[in-house]
């Protein structure tokens, strides 16, 4: 009995040195990147101003609704913090630096900041696209992060183009109705965030195809990386693939890529394909709802591009809690992150940022728009000011190119 009650008094001192020592322990082990971030804030209330900027439309026309929903969600995470959303234009945005008090975040689109001057180095979160690490570098350091996007694609007329054509130079030019000339394409002219020149020059871009004209999809046109294979696994045919290049139609209309009148003339028979973003697609839904749409759809052009970025961006501060603020503000970006935000960007017609299933199934048009940016996409960085003039310079010869051969064609006997 003697050694049985040395051994559990023995058994009791072991447990209470645990006791004593477990706090030291605990403090050695590691620490998840949320636990560091709030130990930054813990204890700090008051309001983040957070200055809004799109430049682009998603497709219910603003931000806001799904911004101060998401801030919402955000205050409850965390109490006494509060987010105030305040629309601001370009001019005003460009001017952070100066304002006082600054503001907290910049909510902006690719071209509106010359630089990422006084802005908050970033980690970029672990679920963004691929395609999209890198949008918002600056000096090798990350400035700002996409937390929204939109897209790019044709919408066809069916009754004028039933297909994108793998070279719309080959496509009979509709005849004019009714004295109206018709023609199969129309693209507007250039915006301040809506590069339409760059849009054409993505959508016709060479495409891979088969021998026999059929265009491969991205899981088909995968690029062979060299890596070891199972030597008895019998090798999966590859067909005989080419690089199929675009030229635009002959017949372009006199205001091609100068005029605003595409989506007009798209919906009365005019025009048979013209470039659209979620923006349009709307108002294509709205008008078949009224039952005064045309036959349309919406396809996918030769590569997927984008300038239509929302960027948070976090400038930087003097201010005596400034660290507790842009701790919140980086804690809010990676919360606009989160599959539930992403997600809840339906309510706005917006596409996401993160890789995760498709937000529109089903959904005319906007799941066809939302399709044609899963591939590889071409996204513009943040402080790309080479962009705009490559895309009209490249656009500028597909037109040049396509004049010519009708005057070459009108000219032969």
């Amino acid at each position: 009995m003697g050694v049985k009650r040395i051994g559990q008094g023995l058994c009791w001192l072991l447990l209470a040195g645990m006791v004593l020592c477990w706090r030291p322990l605990l403090a050695g082990l590691p620490v998840d990147s949320r636990g560091i971030a709030a130990q930054s804030y813990e204890g700090w209330a008051g309001v983040l101003r957070v200055w809004v900027c799109g430049g682009w439309q998603p497709g219910y026309g603003s931000f806001i609704p799904w911004l101060n929903q998401q801030a919402a969600r955000f205050e409850k995470r965390h109490p006494g913090v509060y987010l105030q959303m305040e629309p601001v234009e370009a001019d005003v945005l460009c001017a952070f630096g100066q304002a006082d008090p600054a503001p907290d975040g910049l909510l902006f689109a690719p071209g509106m900041l010359p630089s990422g001057q006084g802005l908050c180095p970033l980690e970029e979160p672990a679920g963004l696209r691929t395609e999209l690490r890198g949008a918002g570098w600056w000096e090798e350091d990350t400035v700002a992060v996409a937390v929204a996007m939109g897209g790019y694609a044709w919408a066809l007329n069916r009754t004028l183009v039933d297909q994108v054509p793998l070279d719309w130079a080959q496509l009979e030019t509709p005849q004019p109705v009714k004295q109206t000339p018709r023609y199969l394409m129309q693209v507007p002219a250039e915006e301040p965030y809506r590069c339409w020149p760059a849009v054409l020059d993505a959508l016709c871009a060479p495409r891979r195809v088969t021998l026999d004209g059929e265009a491969l999809g991205q899981a088909e046109a995968q690029i062979d990386l060299g890596l070891p294979q199972d030597p008895s696994a019998s090798p999966t045919p590859q067909p005989q693939t080419y690089l199929a290049l675009c030229s635009l139609p002959l017949s372009l209309p006199e205001n091609f890529l100068e005029g605003d009148d595409f989506y007009t003339g798209f919906t009365q028979g005019v025009y048979g394909a013209i470039p659209v973003t979620q923006r349009e697609i709307r108002r294509l839904q709205l008008l078949s709802q009224s039952g005064r749409a045309p036959d349309w759809t919406v396809a996918a052009g030769g590569a997927a591009f984008t300038d239509q970025l929302l960027l948070l961006a976090v400038p930087r501060t003097n201010r005596q809690d400034g660290a507790a603020r842009e701790a919140l503000m980086e804690d809010f970006l990676t919360f606009l992150l989160e599959e539930d935000a992403q997600q809840a960007l339906t309510s706005i017609r917006a596409l996401r940022v993160t890789q995760g299933g498709p937000l529109y199934v089903g959904d005319q048009g906007m799941e066809e728009l939302e399709q044609s940016t899963l591939g590889v996409l071409r996204p513009v960085s943040a402080f790309d000011t080479q962009y705009r003039a490559q895309g009209r310079a490249q656009a500028q010869r597909l037109v040049a190119a396509a004049r010519a051969a009708a005057a070459s064609l009108a000219d032969s006997p």
